[in-house]
């Protein structure tokens, strides 16, 4: 070939070149500005429809909670409302531990579903928050389906079906609403008041300054702080600006934490550092960390109905395995280019960040504990899923809300058969249910329809006695009784109406509410609540037992 023909050839191949380059150039811009345009900050109608879609689905799965009686440690935030224990004696958890259920005293006790509806639309208020931040980032799709798999998780079960974990939504709920002011482009003080009331809810987001600083190291690119050029900024931005909220909110850490190891009656956390191993906030060791760390991982991963065998507050190592898998994949992530420019290193932060707090508790592992840490989750999803949709070219094309919806329908599906699941677990005693939280509202609730209506003037004395309270055969003599440890019923009615504290609630005319033996003999005028283990309850005389009793004896010789 002639070298004129030569050159011909290499000028064809690098305008081949040069043009497949442009073109790729170009389905990268392209693909760029669809994920820009979907994701773009403006609550238009779209958003809006998403939104409430959101909001049904939270619904749809969680709207059985709404039915249930009060619950174990709920008539205690009832009856400090009403002056029968010391109110709380700090900042720390008022906001959730009296402040509530002073401002709900007037609903009264009869049923418990205007106190539900609150944790309902405060768990709904963090799905939505994280949902809007999240839209401003990503793909708006993506950040649907992100928000669907918070709202939706069935680990969530407790913090919805539990009024006195109230705290962990709302804590939540308020550190988001900080968060999105510290990461904003104004209003950034407006993080510090939001903060504090995160704190006044719970301490579980305490590190949230940890979060803040990560996202704006690592985050999303809207998030990240350019790096200071001299004083051009001036003294205004200094004052105002995203790097200038970070020491404000690490000072109200600080004294978050101060105020919690001197609170006298709060969160108890002050004895934690103290405490005897047995004791509910004993800290525990590295031992500890790693086996909450684990379970708490493997909870987060496993949450479908075939694989989930059970819902006991305990270490479990069951679900070991799929923590394991779940960090080869995080730590995979970090190896993906796309996920690390997005912020993937910011979502696992908020994750651990919202969990530590947690992990060193020896006796205390509960899945509502997972509250704050599934929105890091969340947002790892959310990344994720703007990953695939860009490179997908995505855009606002209609096939990409198909499959979202489908897998958030899917979620949703999910969550509301495996709360269910949950919800109707029977326990070894027939009548009662396996979940504690459950068991205890039925519990209650039965006591209180079954002597609302019987007649007990003021100052009256309520005994609940049952001959089958103790584990000794029926007719032992005093001896075995006292010697025989107290039945599981018993011990668990007593639980479920905390030593009576509960019954006092329900019913303010009672002077006083106690358990008695079988051995022991109540006197009169004290009315006796003959007891079943599911908490129906029969009111008598003490002369109505005796006579019982004395016919029980004549019919046995």
């Amino acid at each position: 070939m002639s070298p004129h023909g030569r050159a011909r050839v290499r000028h064809a191949h690098a305008t081949s070149a040069a043009i497949a380059s442009t073109s790729a150039a170009r389905v990268r811009a392209a693909r760029t500005r669809a994920a820009e345009t979907a994701a773009s900050p403006t609550f238009d109608f779209a958003f809006f429809a998403a939104a409430l879609v959101l909001v049904a689905l939270t619904v749809l799965v969680w709207r059985g909670a709404l039915s249930y009686y009060f619950s174990q440690d709920d008539f205690a935030g009832l009856a400090r409302a009403r002056g029968l224990l010391p109110r709380i004696g700090g900042p720390i958890r008022w906001f959730s531990n009296q402040g509530l259920w002073d401002v709900m005293r007037p609903l009264g006790v009869a049923s418990a579903w205007p106190y539900h509806l609150v944790s309902l639309t405060a768990h709904v208020g963090c799905a939505l928050t994280l949902f809007a931040m999240l839209a401003r980032r990503y793909h708006r799709a993506a950040a649907f389906l992100a928000a669907a798999f918070f709202a939706t998780h069935p680990m969530l079960f407790t913090e919805i079906h539990w009024v006195s974990a109230i705290g962990d939504p709302l804590a939540l709920l308020f550190a988001l609403l900080a968060l999105d002011r510290a990461l904003g482009t104004r209003g950034q003080r407006w993080a510090w008041p939001w903060f504090a009331l995160s704190l006044l809810a719970k301490e579980s987001c305490v590190l949230l300054p940890a979060v803040v600083w990560a996202h704006q190291r690592w985050g999303a690119r809207v998030d990240r702080l350019a790096p200071p050029r001299g004083n051009e900024t001036g003294r205004a931005s200094w004052l105002h600006g995203p790097a200038a909220v970070l020491p404000g909110l690490w000072a109200i850490a600080l004294i978050g934490v101060c105020v919690m190891l001197a609170q006298a009656n709060g969160p108890a956390v002050r004895n934690a550092l103290t405490a005897t191993p047995g004791s509910a906030y004993a800290f525990g060791g590295v031992g500890a960390v790693a086996a909450n760390a684990l379970t708490y991982v493997g909870w987060t991963v496993n949450l479908w109905l075939p694989t989930v065998r059970g819902f006991s507050d305990a270490i479990d190592r069951s679900v070991w395995p799929w923590a394991a898998g779940a960090f080869v994949l995080f730590a995979a992530g970090l190896f993906v280019r796309p996920l690390r420019e997005r912020g993937w290193i910011a979502a696992g932060v908020m994750y651990a960040a919202f969990l530590v707090p947690v992990l060193p508790l020896r006796n205390h592992t509960y899945h509502y504990y997972l509250a704050a840490a599934l929105a890091g989750v969340a947002w790892g999803l959310a990344i994720a899923g703007d990953a695939v949709l860009v490179w997908a070219g995505a855009g606002r094309r209609s096939w990409a809300w198909a499959a979202v919806g489908a897998l958030a329908a899917t979620l949703a599906i999910n969550g509301g058969a495996l709360g269910r699941k949950i919800e109707m677990m029977p326990f070894a005693i027939q009548d009662l249910r396996a979940d504690p939280t459950i068991d205890r509202a039925r519990i209650a609730r039965n006591v209180f329809d079954s002597i609302r209506d019987e007649p007990m003037p003021a100052g009256s004395t309520l005994v609940f006695w049952s001959p089958f309270a103790t584990t000794a055969p029926p007719g032992s003599d005093s001896a075995t009784l006292a010697a025989a440890p107290e039945a599981y019923a018993t011990a668990n009615l007593r639980t479920a109406l905390l030593d009576g504290l509960a019954v006092r609630v329900m019913f303010p005319q009672l002077r006083s509410v106690s358990f008695s033996s079988p051995r022991a003999h109540p006197a009169e005028p004290a009315r006796i609540a003959l007891y079943g283990p599911s908490g129906r309850v029969k009111l008598y005389t003490v002369a109505q037992i005796d006579s019982f009793a004395a016919l029980a004896a004549a019919v046995s010789h």
